[in-house]
């Protein structure tokens, strides 16, 4: 069992799965968060980082990993198994409530190198109140898109979900598309480069039950 440090301390207070363990934050080497029982070619981390975000609750957790091919290779050669991996990986990054954009740039530096094959970030924008930001929305995915470039974006988080209850009434949902959040961009960056970059990321929406093959 693998989860975040508050979740995994009242998770083993349950006493019911034999090995839990914290996720360790993303240090810039993605190897150090291969640990058991994970296979060395396989990482998780998160992308949160003290002092930045009350509870870290605008984090992301990221999967990173070798590709098929370069597993292949690597497990032919047994001594390779002792040793860190300098090869370039790639990461699946899940963030339901959005991640605040600095906390994804160490992945511009990362040694080994990363590339983010899939972002799973939602486009709603949610507030309770017009002080407590919930879902960070698209605007914020395109920021983080900025920097990371990945292959994919995938919308998460975004179902209508129905609330009851004080926290209702201060609710508030601004549905964005993926579309109107370039325009936005368009109107207020300049950087006419790093906007057809952002046009040309595969956006899909995967309803309930569906799936989607990362290429």
């Amino acid at each position: 069992m693998l989860a975040t440090s508050k979740a995994a301390s009242a998770i083993r207070s349950w006493r019911h799965f034999e090995y839990v363990e914290d996720i360790p934050r993303f240090s810039g080497n993605w190897t150090e968060s291969s640990k058991v029982p994970l296979p060395p070619f396989i990482g998780i981390s998160r992308l949160a980082y003290p002092g930045q975000d009350l509870l870290y609750y605008h984090s992301a957790v990221m999967v990173t990993f070798i590709g098929a091919g370069q597993c292949v290779y690597q497990l032919m050669k047994v001594s390779v198994l002792m040793q860190r991996y300098s090869s370039q990986a790639e990461a699946v990054i899940y963030t339901p409530h959005g991640v605040n954009p600095r906390e994804v740039e160490p992945l511009t530096t990362a040694l080994p190198p990363v590339d983010t094959l899939a972002l799973l970030h939602g486009l709603h924008d949610i507030t309770l109140t017009s002080k407590a930001q919930l879902n960070l929305g698209a605007h914020n995915g395109l920021k983080v898109q900025r920097i990371i470039r990945s292959k994919y974006w995938v919308a998460t988080h975004d179902e209508i979900k129905v609330g009851g209850g004080l926290v209702s009434w201060f609710l508030n949902r601004k549905s964005i598309t993926l579309r109107e959040a370039l325009e936005k961009e368009g109107e207020e960056c300049n950087d006419k480069i790093g906007l057809a970059a952002l046009a040309e990321v595969n956006f899909v929406d995967i309803s309930n039950g569906e799936s989607l093959i990362l290429e």
